[in-house]
């Protein structure tokens, strides 16, 4: 019976798991309703689990503040801040379609704040099933490209961000800047990351500027930043809807989707109403109301062909090292490490430190097989560098995968080029060795090409097992740490390190990918190491992780295993370098089930393989094992019944003594196969044992 409830309780949960996640990447607050807006009525009123991610604050040109002329200085005489009201607007329009087939929720328009990647992003749920985030960014200019933002955001916008030509852009309340365009997406990736479900279709501004001509640039802006944070992510698919251009297309809504539409746009206007601003917008745009168009695409293939409007400097094709996050041993005269891999291959763009050895890193955010880096450095027809590169998958253990530092030649404005067979890796590292003009070093450009790894590593086998902690801080149980939810408000956290956290997969396992999700707000890192064990008393290391100073990501740490077989994963947290408490958001571990194949039945045994057994067949269920050619050995054993399904498992201690004892006496007689693995050559030995009481 138990087993039953337990098969149904982990179908419900990978059912929660298998769900699709819609998300609706926009602009501004009321850009889902009107081009997406009977895609989100019908996600929102069947309960689909729906995200909204809206970029800007919608201001326009208030600010953090009131909307001169939008409001009765009378009646409102300290009114809401204008993209509050705006935002408002959204919410009661996600209550309106969420309520349509289903009874209303409790309603605030309260939002909490939530640290993604380092930075402060507004976050309001509703239910269980939405949840929307704001990043409040300035408001641009509507309509064409270049006419930048409004005077009370120092005429700042994200087309100017994305260009180049301001280095970085603070939301409208202060609270958050982000230092250059790829903030911003590790931002929204995070954000995906956080609330992805099995398959996810992402609601966004088509960035075709022939398919959708004449938009607002925030709203082409959007869509590029949605494509770029969703490209090395599995199972996301952008569907690109058309905005204003809709004015030309012939209307394609049924009746009752106009309803649906016209409606949901009513109850956004009411929100703004209800915060005291006037609501009679865009109603000369009611035959927007009449047609949707949306096209499934791929991100790879809409980034492939960007209109040069919509790239940003000198944006590479397929360099997966661009605006990624970097850091650097050293940086001199402000030269930053983000300098060597933002796209400007320029004399006067450059990281730099002094004075040599120094290092340089980026941080890849996913597993990738690299297959090509080119280096550019500081050039002048005289000098030449001496380096060597480096990759890691988890940015601890490095192999070597070129060997420059024995270079004599000179350096020049093409840089050099490496051809790499396929390196898997998240970190890749140049350790500057020499410069023979003088004692720094220089890198201007840092470009690295391949193909993210797939993340189809098959089921979690640590999903919703049962685990254990060495403590529990303010009821953040160890179970958050292996429920299948990656966010930033569920995790296990434990006061102070050291501390640890345990899984017990319920079987023994072929254990040959890990990954653990640490909390993450851009500025912490964690240290710890992790153990396997197949009794939950005697604990092997498989991964050392102790020496670690890479910044914990949304995307975790991932570590391939060599197949250690266990049933029992132990993570010992050592260090965070923000506070004293240890938190794990999500522990997932990946491998395959050991056991005995069926061409291991009695009539298959192999009798070189023979072993020394005493009382076979056995009268007690006791059966002795002389192990004398193991001694100083790790011996694993599996046995099966005749059929080859798994009835127990163990392992001995060698050092300890040349018999060892197995016991099968609380079970049925008959005949069981015995499968022994010895030491790390895993030598395979079979032997039949036979039960039969008198």
């Amino acid at each position: 019976m138990m087993n039953k409830i337990l098969f149904f309780l982990l179908l419900a949960a990978s059912n929660i798991y298998a769900q699709t996640s819609n998300f609706f990447v926009h602009a501004h607050q009321d850009d889902a309703v009107y081009f997406s807006g009977v895609k989100m009525f019908n996600t929102l009123r069947n309960l689909e689990k729906t995200t909204f991610i809206v970029i800007s604050a919608s201001d326009q040109g208030a600010h953090d503040g009131p909307l001169s002329g939008w409001y009765d200085t009378k009646e409102y005489p300290n009114p809401f801040p204008f993209y509050e009201a705006r935002d408002n607007g959204l919410k009661k329009a996600i209550q309106y379609c969420v309520t349509d087939k289903a009874l209303p929720k409790k309603y605030s328009a309260e939002t909490t704040t939530v640290t993604i990647n380092g930075k402060k992003v507004r976050k309001w749920e509703y239910g269980t099933t939405v949840t929307a985030y704001f990043l409040d960014l300035p408001n641009g200019q509507c309509c064409n490209f270049g006419m930048g933002g409004y005077l009370a955001n120092s005429n700042e916008n994200l087309e100017q961000l994305l260009k180049g030509q301001i280095p970085s852009i603070t939301n409208v309340t202060g609270t958050t800047t982000y230092n250059g365009w790829n903030e911003v997406i590790a931002t929204i990736n995070g954000i995906f990351r956080t609330e992805r479900g099995r398959e996810n279709k992402v609601y966004t501004t088509d960035v075709d500027l022939k398919v959708n001509p004449d938009d607002h640039t925030d709203h082409y802006m959007s869509g590029v930043l949605a494509l770029e944070a969703m490209k090395d992510i599995d199972g996301f698919s952008p569907f690109l809807h058309v905005d204003y251009n809709l004015t030309a297309l012939t209307p394609n809504l049924s009746p009752i989707d106009i309803v649906y539409k016209s409606s949901t746009f009513g109850a956004m206007i009411n929100g703004i109403a209800d915060r005291g601003y006037n609501s009679n917008r865009h109603f000369s745009f009611l035959h927007w109301f009449t047609a949707e168009y949306i096209r499934q695409s791929s991100a790879t293939k809409e980034l492939s062909n960007l209109d040069p409007l919509l790239k940003g400097p000198n944006s590479p094709d397929g360099n997966i090292a661009f605006r990624k996050p970097s850091r650097a041993s050293h940086i001199e005269n402000g030269r930053a490490s983000s300098q060597a891999n933002d796209g400007r291959k320029d004399l006067n763009n450059y990281w730099a430190a002094s004075s040599y050895p120094q290092s340089w890193q980026v941080d890849l955010g996913d597993l990738y097989e690299v297959n090509k880096i080119v280096l550019t450095t500081y050039y002048d027809g005289k000098r030449y560098y001496q380096y060597d590169i480096e990759g890691s998958i988890d940015g601890v253990n490095w192999k070597k995968i070129v060997d420059y530092s024995k270079n004599t030649r000179i350096a020049t404005e093409a840089g050099d080029t490496f051809d790499i067979s396929n390196e898997e890796a998240r970190y890749l590292k140049v350790n500057m060795k020499h410069n023979t003009a003088n004692t720094s070093v220089h890198i201007i450009e840092f470009e690295a090409y391949g193909d993210v790894v797939s993340e189809d590593y098959g089921d979690n086998i640590a999903l919703n097992k049962p685990s254990r902690a060495s403590d529990v801080e303010n009821g953040r149980a160890s179970s958050l740490a292996n429920d299948g939810r990656k966010d930033l408000n569920n995790y296990w956290a434990a006061a102070s390190y050291p501390e640890w956290w345990q899984v017990d997969l319920g079987g023994l396992y072929d254990v040959n990918r890990i990954i653990v999700t640490t909390y993450y707000d851009q500025n912490r890192y964690y240290q710890y190491d992790i153990e396997s064990s197949l009794d939950g008393v005697n604990w092997k290391s498989i991964v050392d992780f102790s020496r670690n100073t890479n910044l914990a990501t949304s995307a975790g740490n991932i570590f391939s295993i060599g197949n250690e077989r266990a049933r029992y994963l132990r993570v010992n947290m050592k260090h965070n370098t923000a506070n004293t408490s240890v938190h794990i958001i999500e522990f997932e571990a990946y491998g395959t089930e050991v056991t005995v194949s069926k061409s291991l039945r009695s009539d298959r045994i192999f009798e070189e393989n023979a072993l020394k057994l005493y009382a076979n067949p056995s009268e007690n269920g006791f059966f002795d094992i002389d192990l004398s050619s193991a001694i100083g050995e790790a011996v694993n054993f599996v046995i099966a019944d005749i059929n080859g399904n798994q009835v127990t498992y163990g392992s001995f201690d060698v050092n300890h003594g040349n018999i060892e004892r197995i016991d099968l006496s609380a079970y049925e007689d008959g005949m069981y196969i015995l499968n022994i693995k010895i030491g790390a050559g895993r030598e395979l030995k079979n032997e039949k044992l036979i039960l039969k009481r008198k």
